[in-house]
């Protein structure tokens, strides 16, 4: 993340599935300006993307391999 966007992988949220629904589906920190993802993003779909974040904080890619992304994808 460019610490503009909170990098998920390091998140104590991907520990509890039931309190990442509360922020994603639920909006729990709508205040914090996370949005309510409820009306779009179902159950399954929620979890889905919890075990994509988890996969991705246990890959071993570290900063340098995303800014290469996102280099390459500007070029």
């Amino acid at each position: 993340s460019s610490g503009l966007v909170p990098n998920l992988r390091h998140s104590f949220l991907l520990g509890d599935a039931e309190l990442w629904n509360e922020v994603v589906r639920e909006g729990a920190r709508a205040e914090l300006g996370m949005g309510d993802f409820g009306e779009i993003i179902d159950a399954q779909t929620s979890e889905a993307i919890r075990a994509y974040v988890i996969s991705e904080a246990n890959s071993g890619r570290d900063q340098s391999f995303y800014e290469k992304i996102a280099d390459d994808a500007q070029q």
